[in-house]
């Protein structure tokens, strides 16, 4: 998660018309993968959000960028979050995890019970609830892999909307120490 500030000597208003002239509103035209603009999402009053909708993946890890502008006493304050929501993602991890971890253990106990009947297992015979009480281990290495993959995937797209905003404000930006001067 990433969280800034940006000052503008520009009214809320004029912040607003900039960023409802870059992103495109959600809907049919998303279809298009080469037509519109580079983003898409939604502004309501002084709240906007937007994704990135040229993406060389399909990333379901890819970030959004959330915020808010406020009025000061020079101009505007916008406050930005660029994060993504892993919501799902999570729930699914645990669900999954809880699963294999139920479904292994129960082999894993069956396998011990089978091999305490024999009088002298082997070492293939060890070998096999010893795999199955690992498994549980692989799945989660490989999810906590996926979600490192989709991170590092996502890094892009954090980029191009920090570009996007510093490109929209870059001619009206003043610097936090200058609000007491321009008064």
């Amino acid at each position: 998660m990433k969280q800034f500030q940006i000052f503008v000597s520009i009214p809320p208003e004029e912040v607003v018309r900039r960023l409802a002239s870059a992103i495109d509103k959600p809907g049919l035209g998303l279809a298009v993968p080469f037509g519109g603009k580079d983003f898409f999402g939604t502004i309501n009053g002084l709240a906007f959000q937007f994704r990135n909708r040229r993406r060389w993946s399909r990333n379901n890890f890819a970030p959004a960028c959330f915020g808010n502008v406020q009025p000061n006493g020079y101009g505007s304050t916008i406050n930005v979050q660029i994060a993504a929501k892993n919501t799902f993602f999570l729930i699914f991890a645990i669900v999954f995890v809880l699963f294999v971890t139920l479904v292994s253990g129960s082999f894993g106990v069956i396998a011990l019970l089978l091999l305490s009947q024999t009088s002298q297992p082997g070492p293939q015979a060890i070998a096999v609830p010893v795999v199955l009480f690992l498994i549980p281990l692989l799945a989660i290495a490989f999810l906590v892999g996926l979600f490192m993959i989709g991170k590092w995937m996502s890094r892009t797209d954090e980029a191009r909307m920090n570009e996007l905003l510093y490109r929209l404000f870059a001619d009206v930006a003043v610097r936090p120490t200058q609000q007491g001067q321009s008064r």
